[in-house]
């Protein structure tokens, strides 16, 4: 079993019926800990993170406004746990956060218009000649976001949560390195807790310089060259136009 697969077996332990939801493993370090929202069933990755091409690191989600009634409706609960889980039989949209029976969600409106995947999909769709209904379904079986604090926090997460006191930390840390060999890896924010430097751009590993990762966005033909680096990667080096 590789480090991705322990990844999901490590989540596939989680206890959806605990009142709080933090992972067995993870409980005796969390229990001493404020700021964090432990009803909401935990992030670790969002999307098919095994078939995945492309992964994108983030450092953890935040608490929306709306989130708790969002994440109560049936169809979104489903999919947080199947998400978790690693179960997308039938699913189009692996990736939640482009699903668009989720678009009055915070995670769509993060990822689609602050992230800018939305324009991702524009652009996407472009070079492949496809529309963007198709663009975005495949889209969202070949990205997955990776966070490294899997817990909802209402405030900021202390560096020393990100380092080996969580077993769901190291778990992450070691899917990276097994993601390496095969994916490209693109690291917008919080480079450093992820074990890199920032500015590196290689075949496999895409850094933000550090005066970029506050945006964090992914839009194609930007200055942070994310976006484009996606696109290189699912795609081929075609010239972004019409943006």
């Amino acid at each position: 079993m590789n480090a991705i697969e322990r990844l999901i077996a490590f989540w596939r332990e989680f206890d959806f019926n605990a009142p709080l939801r933090v992972h067995p493993a993870d409980r005796l370090v969390m229990n001493r800990i404020k700021g964090f929202d432990t009803k909401f069933i935990p992030y670790p990755y969002i999307g098919d993170i095994r078939t995945a091409d492309v992964w994108v690191l983030m450092l953890n989600s935040n608490v929306g406004f709306n989130d708790a009634k969002h994440e109560a409706e049936p169809y979104f609960a489903d999919r947080l746990s199947a998400n978790l889980l690693q179960n997308f039989r039938d699913l189009e949209h692996p990736l939640l956060s482009l699903d668009p029976k989720l678009r009055h969600t915070g995670t769509y409106e993060y990822y689609n218009k602050r992230n800018g995947i939305g324009k991702l999909v524009t652009e996407y769709a472009r070079r492949s000649g496809t529309t963007e209904i198709e663009a975005r379904m495949d889209l969202a079986r070949r990205l997955a976001i990776v966070q490294l604090f899997p817990y909802r926090s209402t405030t900021d997460v202390s560096r020393s949560l990100l380092g080996d006191s969580l077993a769901s930390v190291r778990h992450a840390k070691a899917a990276v390195t097994n993601a390496l060999e095969s994916k490209l890896v693109v690291v917008p924010r919080s480079v450093r807790a992820w074990g890199f430097e920032y500015g590196v751009q290689r075949e496999e590993l895409f850094t933000f310089a550090a005066s970029q990762a506050r945006s964090a966005s992914l839009l194609p033909g930007g200055a942070c060259g994310g976006g484009d680096a996606i696109l290189h990667r699912l795609i081929g080096n075609q010239p972004v136009t019409g943006l």
